[in-house]
């Protein structure tokens, strides 16, 4: 199985475009994809911790830096699978509940 794989950070630089994790194409849907990889902002179960919401956001930021294979394992899993980023649920932050249903 083939996949277009993350974005050539030698023909579009990692600080460019949008933030995907690990600059993989964006998906509006998970139909089609091995893995599809989804960001919950949301922090309204925490007391005195608040800033999870912003950790998607972050971790599609610094995965950026990481390369599309394990040099170690010798695995190249773009090679094998469709993996894109599908964004973030759509979640409520004054309500835990209705967040859930949005999961």
């Amino acid at each position: 199985m083939s996949t277009s794989g993350p974005r050539d950070a030698f023909v579009s630089p990692r600080f460019g475009q949008v933030a995907t994790f690990m600059l993989l194409p964006a998906a509006p849907s998970a139909k089609g994809l091995d893995v599809a990889l989804l960001g919950i902002p949301y922090d309204g179960g925490t007391s005195y911790r608040t800033g999870a919401r912003f950790g998607p956001r972050a971790v599609r930021e610094q995965s950026s830096l990481i390369r599309p294979w394990n040099p170690v394992l010798k695995v190249h899993p773009f090679e094998r699978l469709r993996v894109a980023d599908c964004g973030d649920v759509d979640v409520v932050p004054i309500s835990i509940e209705r967040t859930l249903a949005a999961i």
